[in-house]
């Protein structure tokens, strides 16, 4: 019970800094490749860590996980990592390498839809599928079209964060709640 409720403080916790992170990006479009690379490294990597342990604590209790969940876990700690770590070149592999995290990471959100419904229920469920099919269409768009890319990215990108840090501060309520 009480790793449930740590893992709702830290779902809280990350789900105020994406919305926070997206009400800035949105507000402040011309400045966010640069200034916030660092910032989405940190983001990236904690979401990240939290797939990697949503899979371990599923695979653990059923004997399975979605392995989109560990792959998307995997795949956005990396990107995390090299924002972290060379943010100036962070800055420009960005157009590269966030359709290619929106991608995983709406693949994973949509893979663990049915579980997050019977465990957290519909309004959890709602959003996270809002997003997952926000990630989806942002993260083909922004693949295939490298100028569009650069347009739209702050649009794009804090518009996920927002429903991220919403989806995740419901869930991470909820778990603290001891609410399904």
């Amino acid at each position: 019970m009480k790793s449930i409720r740590l893992l709702g403080l830290l779902e809280l916790l990350l789900g105020v800094l994406l919305a926070a992170a997206g009400v800035w990006t949105l507000r402040h479009p011309l400045e966010t490749l640069l200034s916030l690379s660092v910032l989405y490294g940190v983001l990236a990597l904690i979401s990240g860590i939290l797939d990697i342990v949503f899979y371990a604590r599923l695979e653990r209790r059923t004997g399975f996980g979605p392995v989109t969940a560990l792959v998307g876990g995997i795949l956005s700690a990396l990107t995390g990592l090299l924002l972290l770590f060379w943010p100036g070149t962070g800055a420009a592999a960005v157009t590269i390498l966030l359709p290619v995290w929106l991608l995983a990471h709406g693949v994973s959100q949509l893979a663990r839809l049915p579980l997050l419904r019977w465990t957290a229920g519909s309004g959890a469920y709602t959003l996270d599928l809002l997003l997952g099919i926000l990630e989806l269409v942002a993260g083909v768009v922004l693949l295939f079209a490298p100028m569009l890319s650069m347009r739209l990215l702050p649009w794009l990108l804090g518009l996920c964060l927002l429903l991220a840090g919403v989806a995740g501060a419901v869930l991470g309520l909820q778990k603290l709640l001891g609410r399904r």
